[in-house]
This record gives C-alpha cells, structure tokens and sequence, in this order.
C-alpha cells in the first residue's frame, strides 16, 4: 500500500499529473510544479499564468498522527545508569525519583505520535524492555516521505528521526 501516489507532490516528481485547462490562455497546459521551498502550484507553459495552491496531503490528513499510543514498559530487573534515568524521567514528564519507582514496578503511559519515534530509539539503545501498543509505523504507508519534498508533511518527523 503506497498511500503517496495520492498526493500531488508525488504525482509532480513522478510525472504522473495531466494537464488542465488554463484560465488565461485556455490551452490544456496547466501543469502542476513543486516550488524549491517544497510546495506546490500550478503554472501554464504557454503563457506563464500561475495558481497558487491551499492543500492538504493524504499524510496530513491521515488521524493515525493524532492519536496517542500507549508505551508498557516492563518491571526492569536491572535499573540502567542514573544519567539514563534522569533523561527518562524528563521524556516522560516525572521527577527522577518517580521514574526509578516505575521502572522497578513497570508501568504504561500514553505519548503523542511524534514523541513516540524519538523515545523507542532511546529505549533501545538503553536496553530497556518494553511494548508498544496501537502503534503504525507510517513509514510503511507513506513510502515516498525520505524523497517528499513537501515542507508541511506529517512525515518530516521520521525524517528528522533517521538521521
């Protein structure tokens, strides 16, 4: 499922668009074009008359970026190093002390979408235990985001998130 080919801005750098009718000269040459900041507009090749486009992508559209996913973290038998635990605990919006409690108890919260990504990397690379529920990586959906151009996507997030 590639929910990209939808979007304009990937028709525009696949060339898959067709032309429409130009209000000015009344040609069919009305062609979609992606600006060099990322967005799109409508520019005729034969007499240069322009629109300028409000839109929105199906990545900005999609609710799966409005919803909170729920992290479980498991009791840890072992307790990572203080540092660790101080950069947990300010994720997760507790004090150091709160967030060894729950670490050593196990615990669930709810974060946004775009928290999400950045925090699994950390627990990773912490080797702490955990499951992520209600979760869709969207990268899977929205193939074409690494090539997107398009400053406002919903998927510069995971661009950010690559590097």
């Amino acid at each position: 499922m590639n929910d990209c080919e939808e979007c304009i801005v990937y028709q525009i750098r696949h060339n898959t668009s067709e032309a429409e009718e130009c209000p000015g000269c009344g040609k069919k040459t009305l062609i979609w074009k992606q600006s060099d900041f990322g967005t799109p507009h409508m520019a005729c090749t034969e007499c240069a008359y322009t629109i300028g486009v409000d839109l929105n992508t199906p990545c900005e559209l999609d609710l799966a970026f409005d919803q909170k996913v729920l992290i479980v973290i498991a009791p840890q038998s072992e307790l990572p190093a203080k540092d660790i635990i101080v950069t947990m605990a300010k994720d997760f919006e507790m004090n150091s002390i709160q967030m060894r409690t729950k670490l050593i108890e196990g615990f669930s919260i709810e974060m946004s979408f775009e928290k999400l990504e950045k925090v699994i990397k950390f627990l990773k690379d912490n080797r702490i235990t955990y499951k992520v529920e209600g979760y869709e990586d969207l990268r899977k959906k929205y193939p074409f985001y690494s090539e997107c151009r398009y400053p406002y996507s919903h998927m510069q997030f995971y661009l950010r998130n690559d590097k």
